[in-house]
């Protein structure tokens, strides 16, 4: 399973973690990379997505810090922060983060389920208003796609779907 999320109407200096899945048999695994020489400092926000679509601050547990508000990564040197599968009990618990850093870091968030033995990651980004996402459904593969947005008003999203030689296949449009 490939899973891929993009975020639209989000504000241009922090990097998104599209998605985040802790507790109902899974966990999450972020992978903060320092791609340059010099420190740096990051600060994680998450935001969990309640009944109805509402956000609300979270802080999902991990195994490694108690807080993400300071996290000092030093130059070239990668930081692992896992979740402990516990939020939410069996409900578990879903949303999304904001990176904020003083340096050049990259992060990917892996999500792991163990009752099903599946997994997909996801980069971080900016924002944006375009996604381009290479897909292959052949030999019983699923391909997903998840947008979400901070907006504090309704996003319409137009989504093409091509095949190999161009042509459309499908095209839909939605409110977020």
């Amino acid at each position: 399973m490939l899973l891929c999320s993009a975020l639209l109407g989000l504000r241009a200096d922090s990097l998104i973690i599209p998605h985040l899945a802790d507790g109902g048999g899974w966990k999450t695994t972020l992978v903060l990379t320092n791609t340059s020489v010099n420190p740096a400092q990051v600060k994680v926000v998450f935001h969990q997505e309640t009944p109805g679509g509402i956000m609300q601050p979270w802080y999902p547990p991990f195994v490694e810090v108690s807080f993400t508000d300071n996290l000092a990564i030093a130059g070239g040197a990668t930081m692992f922060l896992h979740t402990t599968g516990t939020s939410n009990g069996t409900a578990g618990a879903v949303g999304w983060g904001e990176v904020q850093t003083s340096g050049a870091v990259e992060v990917y968030a892996v999500f792991t389920n163990l009752k099903m033995t599946l997994e997909g990651a996801v980069p971080a980004a900016f924002g944006a208003s375009r996604l381009l996402m290479p897909f292959d459904n052949t030999g019983g593969r699923t391909t997903a796609v998840g947008l979400s947005t901070n907006a504090s008003t309704d996003q319409t999203v137009a989504v093409t779907i091509r095949a190999n030689n161009g042509t459309i296949t499908k095209g839909t449009l939605g409110t977020l």
